[in-house]
């Protein structure tokens, strides 16, 4: 509709050479009005166009996004995740220490014993 307003205004200005424009048809009957009359009606009707295909075009978009199901966020589900598996990693980590420490503590009290039960042979065969 903007490209015909920009036509009629190149048209009326540059070309028409007459004062006044006839438009109408044999029906309704014609109206008289000077070229630029002509070229403001011709633009106002394609602005008050042009906003209502606009408005129509952000009514649509509003109604699209309302219909769309709400999605997860990303953000939301990925720090999560991650946050569960550094504490499965911890918990393995601290798993293994502890078991390392307490097979050193098996090995060091095995070894206390080992240490211990001859010398208690020794004092038992004495």
């Amino acid at each position: 509709m903007t490209l015909l307003a920009v036509w009629n205004t190149c048209y009326f200005l540059f070309w028409y050479k007459q004062g006044s424009v006839k438009t109408g048809n044999d029906g309704i009957g014609f109206l008289t009005a000077t070229r630029k009359q002509e070229v403001v009606f011709s633009l106002y009707i394609a602005a008050v166009i042009d906003a209502l295909f606009a408005y129509y075009i952000c009514v649509v978009a509003n109604y699209c996004n309302a219909l769309k199901e709400p999605e997860e966020p990303m953000m939301m589900t990925e720090p999560k995740e991650v946050m569960m598996m550094m504490e499965d990693k911890k918990d393995e980590s601290m798993m293994d220490k502890m078991s390392n420490k307490s097979k050193m503590d098996m090995m060091e009290a095995m070894n206390d014993d080992a240490a211990d039960k001859p010398d208690d042979a020794m004092v038992e065969g004495a």
